[in-house]
């Protein structure tokens, strides 16, 4: 999940909602269409998320701020890669920053599960 949702901020459309965004800064009419589709964004990303780690995991407490923080740390990384130009730099700082996501979702799950998970 994390892979697929990183690769999408490093597509022609990651770029062209940056553009939106921006813009809509200074553009009411604009910022209110940003902010549905913004929330149409993140329906689908709830959901894909929940479809993944199952409605038990998505459920438990932690889980939406781990997923907003995921969301936030991914488009920051992709920002930065406009400016670096450098895919070798962005992609060794995605595989730190997906290393430190997957301890936040790894922490989500409660210390006797993962137990049992190593045992099996």
């Amino acid at each position: 999940m994390l892979d697929l949702v990183w690769k999408s901020h490093n597509s022609p459309l990651f770029g062209a909602a940056l553009e939106l965004w921006v813009a809509a800064r200074t553009d009411p009419e604009l910022r209110a269409a940003m902010v549905q589709v913004e929330q149409d964004v993140a329906s689908a990303v709830w959901e894909g998320a929940e479809q993944l780690f199952g409605v038990e995991v998505a459920t438990r407490p932690g889980f939406v701020p781990n997923v907003d923080t995921a969301l936030n740390g991914m488009r920051g990384l992709a920002l930065v890669a406009i400016v670096l130009d450098d895919p070798a730099v962005v992609e060794r700082r995605w595989e730190v920053l997906r290393e430190r996501l997957l301890l936040l979702f790894r922490s989500d799950v409660p210390q006797q599960r993962r137990a049992r998970g190593r045992a099996a």
